[in-house]
């Protein structure tokens, strides 16, 4: 321990485990005050927050209405599809850098992503574009750039003047009139209900503290002002400590690529078979944990953790008079060489057989505090950290720009109430498996005209529905011309247009009628897509919708994405998104299930086996329901062998967007590129008869045709 003296204000300095123990731990009660401060009174009105309102009843009581209603680990879970959202705009916005063949910069993208995750758990939607997010962005800085400012009227209060010449009060005053004016109009959104969307149903809270505000069960009177300073709090604690956790992480993975390759394979270990990490598989990844443990232990995001002693009292056996401020330093904690091993090295491994972690229980690890004034939001920055740095490492390669090595990775620290790096964090980064650079169909003059928009939206969200518009289209004249159209649209998007190749012939198309049969093509559908649309949209405002079907949810799902302020989407989508399932769905299905019957009558035995599967799965009942499907594992295998016979699509078509090495051989940047699925289907290194239908083949017990087995897929 040290004591110094700032002014007129003694501060003594805890730089050990058990200083820290007897500080937060056996004398808590005697040192639960903040240091009084002139800036954070005035930011967070009074203070009425509970980073910086002294102990008393209306901490308690606040505190509990966070720890209670807000941040429990119901109401943590409840966030997650939030939380889900946000990270995979993370790594699309990674794609879209990789595209545009630009220099990642994570540290710009932590602190987008967490801002937008605290904005929409917190007030209901994010505020990121234009005038009114730029305005909201610059508040959160400046706010955190002030909580950090060393305040000589705090410690030599004759010298209080000097912050009216220097600019500090004026600018105090000018982000506390503006957080207020912001977070007045928010409580009024709320109160006036604008914000329909809440989220599939979870409050924010906004309104939940509105609604403790109105119950009023507690005997502890929320006003207005308590509203907005807790709200406050959220961002001031919550934005810069966790996007500054990712950066210092990420920047010890690259400086360590043994760690970061292990991490890596925990990660797709993990979540072998599966598209995407989920929070549930956050659980199974230990390693994960314990280089997110490594990380806090190296660069806790509050370096300095302080305390005000409410009356007189002994720590270590020395005297320490009420109204010292005391400063516990985590930092020097974590690399004390008495209780770490090589403390300034970065090795998960020591936390893998270890229970010690960062609650507030183990005192040698306190990044974020312990006792009565540890941070209550722990559980919530934990998810959002891993979930993050899992997904980010199960999608990408991640290396220094320009081939720099790991070794010439900057690691200045820059100044302020937390510990970020002086640098952006500039990376490279490289999609696994090199998905991404062939993540777009080759350009097709036929698509653009026919999907209305020029790139039909991506549809891994929605899930394939039974009915796409409760309504069927079988009948009459207009179930002729539907059909119709159908069939023109699938038979023109397996045209061969001459100048999607050959742009100089582009002419051609317009004498030889293609053009203008596409434009038929479109527009009708266009029109009847149209008049689906309003028609389920005026029946939602009739209330006279019944059953969901897929254009209600997707009108549902855009209204409450643009509520959220995520995107913008206009009816072209949801009727893009129509067409994509009616042609990639109709005859690819229709033509699986033709040859499945044709071959199931070439070979009797096989139609007499799935015949007897069917009868005995079907015993006893009048039919076979959906329920039963599961059950039937040689069904599964004839649909499989089908497929690797007689897939719908023989030739999948992509195009690289950027120069890429496949196999050792240079792929340039535009090349299409045509997967032959049909080909692998009938590989004889992969399969055993190849040409003939067999559907107890061995090698479907592993395989299947989702796009995780090569040989298996269609």
């Amino acid at each position: 321990m040290m004591m110094l003296q700032f002014g007129s204000v003694p501060v003594l300095i805890a730089s050990s485990a058990e200083a820290a123990s007897q500080i937060m731990k056996t004398q808590d009660m005697g040192f639960a005050n903040k240091p009084k401060s002139s800036i954070p009174s005035k930011l967070f009105f009074g203070p009425k927050d509970v980073a910086f309102t002294p102990y008393g009843e209306y901490w308690r009581n606040a505190r509990s209405v966070c720890m209670l209603q807000l941040l429990n680990n119901k109401r943590v879970q409840s966030f997650s599809k939030i939380r889900e959202e946000e990270t995979s705009l993370l790594l699309q916005k990674i794609r879209d850098s990789i595209d545009n063949s630009q220099v990642v910069d994570l540290t710009e993208l932590f602190v987008s992503m967490t801002n937008d995750v605290l904005c929409r758990v917190a007030l209901g939607r994010k505020y990121c574009d234009g005038e009114e997010g730029r305005k909201f962005k610059t508040l959160v800085i400046e706010l955190v750039e002030l909580l950090g400012v060393f305040n000589i009227g705090d410690y030599m209060p004759w010298l209080a003047w000097v912050n009216r010449f220097n600019g500090l009060n004026a600018k105090v005053d000018k982000v506390a009139d503006e957080f207020n004016a912001f977070l007045e109009g928010v409580i009024e959104e709320h109160k006036e209900k604008k914000i329909d969307d809440k989220e599939g149903g979870a409050a924010d809270f906004v309104d939940i503290l509105l609604q403790v505000q109105k119950e009023n069960k507690s005997g502890f009177k929320v006003e207005l002002d308590s509203i907005k300073a807790i709200i406050m709090d959220m961002f001031a604690a919550g934005t810069d400590t966790t996007s500054t956790l990712l950066e210092w992480t990420m920047n010890e993975l690259i400086k360590n690529p043994k760690t970061l390759r292990k991490l890596r394979d925990e990660v797709r270990q993990v979540t072998q078979g599966k598209s995407d990490v989920t929070e549930d598989d956050l659980e199974h990844m230990p390693y994960l944990r314990a280089v997110m443990k490594e990380s806090l232990r190296l660069h806790s995001p509050v370096p300095l953790l302080p305390r005000e002693a409410i009356k007189d009292t002994k720590v270590l056996g020395y005297d320490v008079a009420a109204g010292t401020q005391v400063l516990v330093c985590p930092w020097a904690i974590s690399r004390d060489p008495t209780i770490w091993e090589n403390p300034e090295e970065f090795q998960p491994e020591r936390f893998m057989d270890s229970s010690v972690d960062y609650k507030g229980l183990h005192f040698e690890l306190i990044p974020f505090g312990a006792g009565r004034r540890g941070c209550p939001g722990i559980t919530f920055a934990k998810v959002v950290n891993e979930l993050a740095l899992a997904r980010m490492l199960f999608h990408f390669e991640l290396s220094l720009p320009n081939g720099a090595k790991a070794e010439d990775l900057d690691v200045d620290e820059a100044s302020g109430i937390t510990v970020r790096r002086k640098f952006p964090l500039l990376v490279v980064a490289t999609p696994r498996y090199q998905d991404s650079t062939f993540n777009k169909l080759a350009a097709v003059l036929n698509i653009d005209y026919l999907f209305i928009l020029p790139n039909s939206c991506n549809i891994y969200l929605f899930p394939v529905l039974l009915y796409i518009s409760n309504k069927k289209y079988s009948d009459g004249e207009i179930g002729k011309r539907f059909k119709f159209l159908l069939k023109e649209a699938v038979g023109l998007l397996g045209a061969f247009n001459l100048g999607c190749y050959i742009t100089w012939l582009q002419w051609v198309n317009r004498f030889n009628g293609s053009n203008k049969r596409v434009e038929i093509v479109a527009t009708e559908f266009d029109q009847f897509l149209q008049g689906i649309v309003e028609e389920h949209i005026n029946d939602i405002k009739g209330g006279e919708a019944e059953i969901a079907d897929f254009v209600d949810i997707l009108l549902e799902e855009f209204q409450r994405q643009d509520n959220a302020g995520l995107s913008i989407h206009n009816h072209d989508t949801v009727k893009a998104l129509i067409l994509d399932m009616f042609v990639g769905r109709s005859d690819t299905t229709f033509a699986l299930l033709e040859w499945s019957m044709t071959e199931l009558l070439r070979n009797p035995k096989i139609l007499e086996k799935l015949q007897n599967e069917a009868r005995q799965i079907d015993q006893g009942n009048s039919c076979i329901t959906e329920d039963d499907v599961p059950k039937m594992r040689y069904l599964k295998a004839v649909i499989k062998e089908s497929l690797r016979l007689h897939p719908p699509i023989p030739l999948i078509p992509r195009e690289s967007s950027q120069d890429i090495k496949v196999m050792g051989y240079d792929v340039a940047a535009n090349t299409q590129v045509y997967f032959n699925v049909w080909a692998l289907g009938r590989d004889p290194s992969l399969w055993v008869n190849p040409e003939k239908f067999q559907p107890e083949s061995t090698k479907h017990e592993g395989s299947g045709h989702r796009g995780i087995h090569w040989p298996g897929c269609a």
